[in-house]
């Protein structure tokens, strides 16, 4: 990528296979996209730095792991997790259990950096049948070995982490099959290691995988880390996609599973609402693993009706003006896509540095001309989509709602560019942080008058400390959305970022936000835990006892 100015030597790659780098960086090895110099300058500009903080690169992570931890458990018990799922998938060396430790948080990445090695299980096993599951989990449960379940580990909470060494069942090599399809109840019945493209994949050529099917399907679920993640993580973490306003968020996708407990199997009913009875998939929805291990699932899909895809991106002068159109859009119901972002003042001014059409030139005049001032315009940009006639009426009557807001229009060009680049985040987080960049984010979910309170708070608290920050709303509905804060700063330390974390979390409670936290709760987010209301807390700890009583599954860690 050309620079007219200075480029640092950005690494986009791995130079060696079994390095700490090869463990914290995200995704697909050979990705090789790169900050552009409209970003670089951004960042430099936020954060007061120069051409020459980008000259050193430090904790880096080349170094080669020679490590030889030793296995705790017993020749006996590798031989009976041998006997269950063979020899071939079992993992007992030390580079096989080590790479099974971690996920991509960014405390994930900082310790590795730094080669902090801990919290590594004893033995990896890929098993590739709901009886090899119950066997192992049997197993353990006589033995008291604790297990801990894995898809793609891309949490950033470290949800999964083996604090107490034991079992890692890995999901995703082999327990990543498609049960059944029915195109009567419009369902897919899956185990929980597939991943988001290997389903999307199944769904969309759906008559090239079962008998009698014609029509080609979609989950709908795309949340940020949809190339690598699985359904059985998106039900452990509740997940929401990024087209949450047309498909739901996992919580309404997931019409059924079947969960596997210390004391035996629970199977939900397929029709939920229709028996009167408490939902289990609510309590196990958000418990990352701690209560039970999910065997299958069940999960609502759509007819792919992508005939006509519609992007929109509007400029308008201010934050208030930007979320009471947001606001106006959900609630009237008549115009609502399948995604929506409200961008504020710094997010748009990113986005619309990106795009030389938007920031440059007679457009850029308009604007001024019209009263849209630079550093106060804000952005609401997604698409619809659907077949041409539904897609077309949703995209003018969302029109005519943002003129009414005296939005200004850039086509779909800004959504656009958004779309090529919604997967990538995370590959520009790893490369910042060669240069002690620490880039991260924190959700919440406010009603719209808690908005009104917390947004100003955050922006305040971010701003006064010189830490670059954007805020997006998404998943938005009628009655609230989710806030999302990017920051980023120079944290040299991982005590010096830990800090930094926890006063956010505080500050966001303490501003009238409920359970902020780094998309999950997880394990780096005691503090969300420890405003959680205490009887709401025993209930929880009530059931994972009655489910879990020796406290093997997912164990250490949470409070839970």
């Amino acid at each position: 990528m050309k620079y007219k100015g200075y480029k640092p030597e950005w690494r986009t790659s791995v130079n060696e296979r079994n390095s700490y780098r090869t463990l914290f960086r995200w995704g697909n090895p050979n990705h090789l996209s790169e900050p552009t110099e409209q970003f670089y300058q951004f960042v430099k500009e936020r954060l007061c730095l120069t051409n020459e903080d980008f000259m050193l690169q430090t904790n880096e992570g080349d170094n080669l792991i020679n490590l030889d931890i030793p296995c705790k458990l017993s020749q006996a018990d590798i031989k009976e997790f041998t006997d269950i799922v063979g020899k071939v998938n079992i993992g007992i060396d030390t580079m096989s259990r080590v790479r099974s430790t971690y996920s991509k948080g960014v405390l994930d990445s900082m310790r590795l950096r730094r080669e902090i090695i801990e919290n590594v299980p004893d033995i990896v096993i890929s098993p590739s049948s709901e009886e090899q599951v119950v066997m192992i989990l049997k197993y353990c449960s006589r033995m008291n070995i604790p297990v801990y379940s894995a898809g793609g580990c891309t949490n950033t909470t470290r949800s999964n982490e083996c604090f107490r060494g034991g079992v890692r069942i890995d999901f995703k090599r082999n327990y990543n099959k498609v049960l059944s399809f029915s195109e009567i109840d419009q369902t897919v019945t899956v185990m929980p290691g597939i991943t988001g493209p290997q389903l999307e994949d199944i769904l969309n050529n759906a008559s090239d995988y079962f008998m009698n099917v014609g029509g080609r399907y979609t989950c709908g679920h795309f949340p940020e880390s949809y190339e690598f993640s699985t359904v059985g993580g998106w039900i452990a973490t509740r997940s929401v996609g990024q087209a949450s306003m047309r498909y739901g968020g996992i919580d309404d996708i997931l019409v059924s599973a079947k969960y596997l407990t210390a004391k035996g199997v629970i199977e939900t009913d397929f029709c939920n609402r229709g028996t009167g009875l408490p939902s289990l998939d609510e309590i196990m929805l958000g418990s990352e693993g701690k209560f039970a291990i999910i065997l299958s699932c069940t999960l609502k899909v759509r007819k792919y009706t992508y005939d006509s895809k519609k992007f929109f991106s509007y400029i308008l002068k201010n934050w208030d003006s930007a979320v009471k159109c947001a606001r106006e859009i959900v609630q009237r119901e008549s115009s609502l896509p399948s995604v929506l972002k409200v961008c504020d003042a710094d997010s748009a001014d990113l986005m619309m540095r990106m795009s030389k059409l938007v920031s440059r030139g007679p457009f850029s005049s308009f604007l001024q001309t019209m009263g849209s001032v630079k550093g106060t315009r804000c952005l609401i940009i997604g698409y619809t989509e659907g077949e041409k006639y539904h897609s077309g009426h949703v995209k003018r009557s969302l029109s005519r709602t943002c003129q009414r807001f005296g939005a200004f229009t850039t086509t779909g060009h800004l959504s656009k560019k958004w779309e090529k680049v919604r997967f990538s985040n995370a590959y520009i987080r790893d490369i910042l942080q060669d240069y002690d960049i620490i880039m991260d984010e924190i959700t919440c979910y406010v009603s719209w008058s808690q908005l009104q309170e917390v947004y100003p708070v955050a922006k305040e608290f971010f701003n006064d400390r010189s830490v670059l920050n954007i805020v997006q709303l998404v998943d938005i509905t009628a009655h609230g959305v989710k806030m999302t804060v990017t920051y980023m700063y120079r944290f040299i330390s991982i005590e010096e970022y830990n800090d930094f974390h926890k006063q956010v979390i505080e500050m966001l409670s303490m501003a009238g936000a409920k359970n902020p936290c780094s998309h999950s709760l997880g394990n780096t987010n005691k503090e969300t835990l420890d405003g959680i209301d205490e009887l709401y807390m025993s209930t929880l700890k009530a059931i994972k006892k009655h489910l879990d009583p020796k406290g093997i599954l997912n164990s250490g860690g949470s409070d839970l």
